[in-house]
């Protein structure tokens, strides 16, 4: 891909999306799944655990405070800490596959180990500010999109932390704000729908479990990961592609990556011509 390194207009941006999606499912798809799972085995078993404990210690009415704080608690806590290894991991990956670097699920998830923090960082800042934009009239919330959407792409590949890289969307969003606002909207509404449409057939699947309330719930919740796993990293990857066609258009990165790529062959030259001398 990096030999074609241009400015994209929003169709091939999107298609150039699901494209590479496509083409790297199993990795993306492992990527997205492999926390999530494990974020699904934990609050599984500690609520299990929980819930099993406050019972025999407390008894039914007693408990529900407790383990409803501690399961929520724990969800919460696991589902922002996946968000931020998954949206790392995908954004190394796009990133490399961006420019033709060897890439593979063990790299993804040890390169961003580093990054973990900052990201979640960034996803927390975002968030919070999203939500209290829209609860200001909207208009705020939006702005949040259109400045900020790039922070996790910039955070990770450029390794700076979460001030600077909201700093570095905000600049790289001036004068696209609206075209990067229309692709996450609409991203965002093709994943929910997908999301809705896929979990209302597994649970149309299930309703012959509904009669073993545990299993139903176990299988419905594994379900609802593993659908979850499947779109989560359609708008990663569409934000990481936005950030370096942001780049190529106001910083040319495009040539800036040719003469990177070039200099390694032109002093192979040299070297080779002052051995034959």
């Amino acid at each position: 891909m990096a030999a074609n390194l241009r400015p994209l207009s929003t169709g091939e941006l999107l298609d150039k999306t699901f494209s590479l999606y496509r083409q790297n499912f199993a990795l993306f798809f492992g990527i997205a799944a492999l926390p999530h799972v494990i974020l699904f085995a934990l609050i599984t078993a500690s609520g299990v655990v929980l819930g099993l404990n406050a019972w025999n210690r407390l008894g039914a009415r007693a408990a529900l405070p407790e383990v409803a704080f501690a399961f929520g608690a724990a969800y919460l806590l696991g589902s922002v800490i996946a968000a931020g290894v998954t949206q790392a991991a995908t954004t190394f990956t796009v990133s490399a596959l961006y420019l033709d670097q060897p890439v593979s699920l063990g790299r993804a998830f040890s390169r961003a180990k580093g990054r973990i923090l900052a990201v979640v960082g960034v996803l927390i800042v975002f968030g919070l500010a999203f939500g209290v934009g829209f609860m200001l009239l909207i208009v705020p919330g939006v702005l949040v999109l259109m400045w900020y959407s790039l922070s996790v792409p910039a955070t990770v590949v450029e390794q700076i932390g979460v001030r600077r890289a909201l700093d570095r969307s905000s600049n790289l969003s001036k004068g696209s704000g609206g075209r990067i606002l229309g692709v996450y909207v609409l991203l965002l509404i093709l994943t929910f729908v997908v999301n809705l449409g896929i979990n209302y057939l597994a649970q149309l699947a299930l309703v012959p479990l509904k009669g073993i309330p545990t299993l139903y719930g176990l299988i419905s919740s594994g379900t609802s990961y593993l659908v979850a796993s499947l779109v989560a990293p359609i708008i990663t990857i569409a934000l990481t592609l936005l950030y370096y066609d942001q780049r190529v258009r106001k910083e040319g990165f495009d040539l800036e990556h040719m003469m990177n790529t070039l200099q390694p062959s032109a002093s192979a030259s040299i070297a080779a011509a002052g051995a034959s001398v």
